[in-house]
């Protein structure tokens, strides 16, 4: 047996110790693995439980009623947290619910400062997000500003004092929904079928991520792809995004109603877009997007609607937004249609075939403060327009170019449009600014109108508009038409009046409109060139034809008015101007009718002035003054008797006949020529008040070298009649005119040289040369003092004095079978005629006058004297009195020098024949000149009375 105490065992003491060794490793092992089993709760169950604890306490110290908190589940070694599904709400609100929220870490890299989120799943979530009427949004009843209040109180690291770094290698959305309501009710619902995110790293900020989106709101497909560098220096972004089923009514639903009853119809948008965000805060980026329309058809309350086959609207350009918040875009546009119309709710219909617009060199900057400045070229072509309802019409092609447009508003509110940049072809002026061009255009209401080509050249246009409502606009443009015709509506039973012309040229400006208040005013000069000018007159339908209607015609029409200004303000009007219109080869052809003769007049040229011609209009009253002038030479014109059987090339033939030579269609028909005629009224005023018309002015007219044939009854011939010179001048007229009243004062007077009037005789054996009727005055001149007219209702009265002057009289008769022939001569006749009344009532005329005589070298012989002859000094009547009661009185009659002569038998023939200077009296002198009578007195006079 071994001894526990004795010290004679050696061995036995050295292994002692190992009892206590192994004691303490096993309570070290037992601690240390406690510590771990603890680290490793504290890892692997207490952060799900506190997470748990924490949103629970959370949520419910903000009100918010939440479901499925305990889904929450950490895995730290891992790196994983998922939650779901959760529904939550605010008060009564709708609930709201995450089906899953699942994000996976690296946990390597939070070593080394970085959080990157390896996967992110986000599946099935339904929220409601809500505006009330003061703008405050919520979700599901949370009040969005409840939560930013609890986030606010922890305050985040200012990014540049944080070192640690950001990313997501891939995040993935499945199956959300958002709906947003806002405060007038509408609601966008947003459903994203899915959402993926690649590849973003804070400290990769040059290595792009990638981003794709499928979803819809309202409906509305939307898909976007493309790929980010959100956390590079520069931030820039490139994505294509298409957006299909694009319908009025989805877009209703956020809006609210939009005026439409039904729509029908497809959009589609589609496009790129590039942007690039500057360190500074510059954000640039492009933008090429296009917009497809197909199948429209919509119609808006109250009548108007509009459908559309199909249709684009494509942009393509660079926009930049600067730190200050200014805009910038540079690109183009363009807008295209196919088979579109559309109506209006009066009931104006419009329609096309196809149209572009096109707007190019785009140049748009929005300071941001309130300033505007856009330039662009634009060009539209539309094909096939057409318009309907009030008005009617169509054109095969309508273009309209400007090459440079420029828009400005400043920041006081004015805005300015300019027009600038050439168009330059053989057709057109050197340069213009902009121009509009319509190919075959017909209207067929108001008014009928067809051309086969109007166009407007624009040369210059500027327009301001400023902040108080002040507007100018100045413009210089050129409109042109060519082969066009135009006729207004006409009455039953009537033909239209129409006018045709085969070019017109109309330069207008330089002219300003402006306008301000109520106010509008035009000023600047407007021209007019006109080929080939035909206007047809109104007319019984059955003389409707080519060749029977009353026409005005013209070879060309030049108007220059380089004055003309126009005021127009509330209640009234203002027009001043002068100018002229010059005619070439005008025309104006009457057709034969029942009771009317075809006529026809033509001249070489006319013109008409204005004279400073003013127009004033203040509501029902009107003011005329100013000078008109008419002239026009080289006239030519005939006409056809009653009698007369003219053929239809007859009628429509146009007389052209030089200054002095005339042409007659028909042998029974009249011809005239004037070498010039003119009209003036110079100066004139007109003015219109109520139920007053007064007339004040004075009035004249010029004629030179008349020449005319006139036919004359059944089986005679015609007169030819000559007129050297005919003046009438009606001066210091003034007249009013009343409904029941009319009153006129004035003078007149005329003056004519050269008249002369012959007509042949029947043909008759042996019959002197030359035998045919003459009646010459070699001059004429009347000159009252005064002449007044004054009409009532039914009575008619007239007052006046005047003076009369004829020289050289001169008369001849022809012989004939009943008469010999006769001249009669007077050098000088002047009567003064004191008094003129004249008064008409009803059919009841009542008339006197009264007047002096005198007479100087009267002659008169019958066959060149050989049958008998009278000559005369002079003859002097005095104060000579004639009335309508067939009374005549004369006061005194004096005769000087009269010397007589008559045959035996033509003194006895003519007693006692019915004819007083019968055959038989002829037939004797034409025999043998027999002895007669002979008479000499000195002087004669008888006084103190005489009547019959």
């Amino acid at each position: 047996m071994t001894s526990v105490t004795g010290s004679s065992s050696p061995p036995a003491s050295r292994k002692a110790p190992a009892r206590p060794l192994r004691r303490r490793l096993l309570i070290i092992a037992t601690i240390l693995a406690g510590i771990v089993g603890l680290i490793a709760l504290l890892l692997l169950v207490a952060p799900r439980h506190i997470a748990r604890f924490v949103a629970d306490r959370y949520l419910a110290g903000m009100q918010i009623d939440v479901e499925g908190v305990k889904t929450i589940d950490i895995d730290l070694l891992k790196g994983e947290f998922s939650m779901g599904p959760v529904t939550f709400r605010g008060g009564s609100a709708d609930a709201g619910s995450i089906g899953l929220l699942g994000v996976e870490l690296s946990l390597r890299d939070l070593f080394e400062k970085q959080a990157l989120l390896r996967r992110v799943v986000v599946r099935d979530v339904d929220v409601a997000v809500r505006q009330d009427v003061d703008g405050e949004l919520s979700i599901n009843g949370i009040a969005l500003r409840q939560i930013l209040a609890e986030e606010a109180k922890d305050e985040p690291v200012p990014p540049s004092q944080s070192s640690w770094g950001t990313g997501v290698d891939d995040l993935r959305v499945r199956d959300a929904h958002v709906t947003f309501t806002n405060r007038k009710g509408g609601t966008a619902r947003l459903s994203l079928e899915h959402l993926d995110l690649h590849g973003f790293r804070s400290w990769e900020p040059e290595q792009p991520g990638t981003f794709v989106l499928s979803g819809g709101v309202n409906g509305i497909d939307v898909n976007i792809h493309g790929t980010a560098r959100p956390f590079a220096e520069k931030i820039t972004a490139n994505a294509e995004f298409g957006i299909d089923g694009i319908a009025i009514t989805s877009i209703e639903e956020y809006t609210g109603p939009l005026g439409f009853d039904s729509t029908k119809g497809t959009l589609t948008l589609s496009g790129q877009t590039a942007l690039s965000l500057f360190p500074e805060g510059r954000l640039e980026g492009t933008a090429d997007s296009t917009l497809l329309l197909a199948n429209i058809d919509a119609a808006r309350q109250g009548g108007a609607g509009t459908k559309l086959d199909q249709g684009s609207v494509t942009i393509d350009g660079r926009y930049a937004v600067s730190t200050d918040g200014a805009i910038s875009f540079n690109g183009r546009g363009e807008a295209k249609l196919q088979q579109a119309n559309g109506k209006l709710a009066d009931g104006t219909a419009l329609s096309l075939a196809a149209a572009t617009l096109s707007l190019a060199d785009v140049q748009l900057t929005l300071p941001g403060d309130d300033t505007l400045a856009v330039a662009m070229r634009s060009q539209l072509n539309v094909e096939k327009p057409s318009v309907g309802g009030p008005a009617d019409g169509v054109a095969d092609q309508l273009t309209l170019d400007i090459p440079r447009l420029a828009i400005t508003r400043g920041g006081d509110g004015t805005t300015s449009v300019q027009t600038t940049g050439a168009i330059n072809d053989a057709a057109t002026a050197p340069a213009v600014v902009g121009r509009l061009v319509a190919k075959a255009p017909v209207l067929r209401a108001p008014l009928a109108f067809r051309a086969d080509t109007l166009a407007t050249d624009l040369v210059a246009l500027s327009v301001q508009a400023n902040a108080d409502g002040k507007m100018t606009l100045a413009t210089q443009a050129t409109l042109r038409a060519g082969n066009a015709e135009a006729s207004a509506p006409a009455s039953p039973g009537q033909t239209p009046t129409s006018v045709r012309f085969a070019g017109l040229e109309v330069p207008v400006g330089p002219m300003t409109l402006s306008s301000e208040g109520d106010r509008l005013k035009l000023a600047g000069p407007v021209n007019a060139a006109v080929d080939r000018l035909e206007l047809a007159l109104s007319s019984p339908a059955e003389q409707g034809s080519a060749s029977g209607s009353r026409r005005v015609s013209a070879e060309t029409v030049n108007l220059s008015l380089p004055k003309l200004g126009v005021e127009i303000a509330p209640g009234g009007i203002n027009v001043d101007g002068s100018g002229a219109v010059d005619l070439g080869r005008p025309e104006v052809g009457l057709p034969a009718t029942a009771g009317q003769p075809r006529a026809s007049l033509n001249a070489k040229s006319g013109r008409l002035t204005l004279d400073n011609v003013q127009m004033a209009k203040s509501g029902p009253d009107i003011r005329v003054e100013g000078g008109l002038t008419g002239e026009l030479t080289g006239i030519a014109g005939d006409w056809a008797t009653a009698q007369a059987s003219v053929s239809e090339r007859q009628v429509d033939r146009r007389v052209r006949a030089e200054p002095g030579r005339t042409t007659t269609p028909s042998g029974d028909g009249g011809r005239l020529a004037v070498d010039s005629l003119r009209l003036g009224l110079a100066p004139i005023r007109i003015g219109i008040g109520g139920n007053r018309l007064t007339l004040a002015g004075n009035f004249s007219t010029n004629l030179a070298g008349l020449k005319a044939t006139v036919p004359a009854g059944p089986k005679e011939a015609p007169w030819d009649v000559a007129l050297t010179q005919l003046q009438i001048a009606f001066s210091g007229l003034d007249g009013e005119l009343l409904p029941l009243l009319t009153t006129g004062v004035g003078k007149l007077n005329v003056s004519a040289a050269g008249f002369a009037a012959e007509q042949a005789a029947p043909p008759l054996p042996r019959a002197p040369a030359n035998n045919r009727t003459r009646v010459a005055v070699q001059n004429l001149r009347l000159a009252p003092a005064t002449l007044g007219v004054r009409t009532l209702s039914d009575r008619t009265a007239l007052t006046g004095s005047a003076t009369a002057e004829l020289g050289g009289i001169d008369i001849r008769l022809p012989r004939t079978d009943q008469n010999p022939a006769a001249t009669a001569g007077v050098r000088s006749l002047r009567a003064n005629i004191g008094e003129i009344t004249a008064d008409s009532a009803g059919s009841t005329l009542a008339w006197s006058t009264r007047m002096d005589v005198l007479a100087d070298q009267l002659n008169s012989k019958a066959e060149n004297g050989r049958l008998a002859s009278i000559d005369l000094r002079s003859l002097s009547v005095g104060d000579m009195r004639a009335d309508h009661r067939r009374k005549m009185a004369v006061e005194r009659v004096v005769l000087d020098r009269l010397q007589a002569f008559l045959t035996r038998d033509y003194l006895l023939a003519s007693a006692t024949a019915q004819k007083s200077r019968p055959k038989q009296a002829v037939a004797a002198v034409q025999a043998a000149v027999q002895e007669g009578w002979k008479f000499q007195l000195g002087s004669l006079g008888m006084t103190d009375g005489a009547e019959i």
